[in-house]
C-alpha cells in the first residue's frame, strides 16, 4: 500500500511536472505566436512607411519634371514671342522705308511734272511773244 501510495504520489508528482512543462510550452509558443504576429504587424508597418515614402518620392519627381516641362514650354514661348517681336519690328521697318521711298518717288515726279509745266509754259510764252512781235 505505501509504495502504491508512493508511486501514484510520485505519478502525481511527475503528471503535475508534465502539466506545468506543457503549460510552460504553451505560454512559450503562445508568446513566440504573438512575437511573430507584433514582428509581422512592424514589417508591415515599415514596408507600408517604405510604400509611402517611395509613393512621395515618386510624386515630388513627377511634379519637378511637370515644373520642368512647364518651365522649358515658357523659355520656348518668351523666345518666340521675342522672335516675332524682332520680326515685326523689321517689318515695319521695312513698311516704313517703302513708304518714305515711295513719298520721294511721287515728290520726284511732282518736281520732274512741275518743271515741265514750268518748260511748257515758258515755250508757249516765247512763242507768243513771237508772233505778238511778228505783228
Amino acid at each position: 500500500d505505501i509504495k502504491e501510495a508512493k508511486l501514484a504520489e510520485s505519478r502525481a508528482r511527475r503528471m503535475e511536472e508534465k502539466q506545468r512543462m506543457l503549460a510552460a510550452r504553451s505560454q512559450m509558443l503562445q508568446q513566440r505566436a504573438v512575437n511573430i504576429r507584433a514582428g509581422k504587424e512592424l514589417a508591415s508597418q515599415r514596408s507600408n512607411e517604405r510604400d509611402r515614402e517611395l509613393q512621395a518620392l515618386v510624386e515630388a519627381r513627377m511634379q519637378a519634371r511637370a515644373l520642368d516641362h512647364e518651365r522649358m514650354v515658357n523659355e520656348k514661348r518668351n523666345a518666340d514671342t521675342k522672335h516675332l517681336e524682332e520680326v515685326m519690328q523689321r517689318h515695319s521697318e521695312i513698311e516704313q522705308h517703302v513708304r518714305d521711298s515711295a513719298r520721294r518717288e511721287s515728290e520726284q515726279r511732282m518736281k520732274r511734272h512741275e518743271v515741265a509745266i514750268a518748260a511748257k509754259v515758258e515755250q508757249t510764252r516765247q512763242v507768243h511773244d513771237r508772233r505778238a512781235a511778228e505783228r
